[in-house]
């Protein structure tokens, strides 16, 4: 798997951002491959800043599919970060499971404190203090 770096005007990165765009239709110039990943840099007559890493998921190369050969069509799909995941998680965890027991009894307190020393400490990202919103 390689990661290849691309510039991209910023309409274009919205739409995907957004999820509304979902290929890209270019030059095959990187010799794209399905798995790659592509670092998109937004360009507005200079790198913006903002940037958005996307993974190949299909590629269709011309010459066939009605594209021009030395160009391809790529599938995409942004990249979780783990961020979101970690945070629908640690959601749930609060609505459904948490937030119920809470202040019932010293015992479930230090239960939810433990349970949410163990999320700290694997790939959660959750620091210190993002959880105090367990016993509203």
């Amino acid at each position: 798997m390689k990661t290849h770096k691309l510039k991209i005007f910023i309409m274009f990165l919205r739409a995907i951002e957004e999820g509304a765009k979902t290929w890209i239709a270019r030059e095959n110039d990187h010799h794209f491959q399905m798995g790659d990943q592509i670092l998109l840099q937004e360009w507005d007559e200079d790198y913006t800043g903002n940037e958005l890493l996307v993974k190949i998921t299909y590629i269709s190369k011309g010459p066939t599919d009605g594209i021009e050969d030395g160009y391809c069509v790529m599938s995409i799909k942004k990249v979780d970060d783990g961020k979101d995941a970690d945070r629908e998680v640690l959601a749930f965890i609060a609505t459904k499971v948490a937030k119920p027991y809470y202040g019932r009894s010293e015992c479930v307190q230090k239960y939810l404190a433990d349970f949410l020393d163990v999320i700290r400490s694997t790939d959660f990202n959750l620091k210190e203090g993002e959880d105090e919103h367990i016993g509203d």
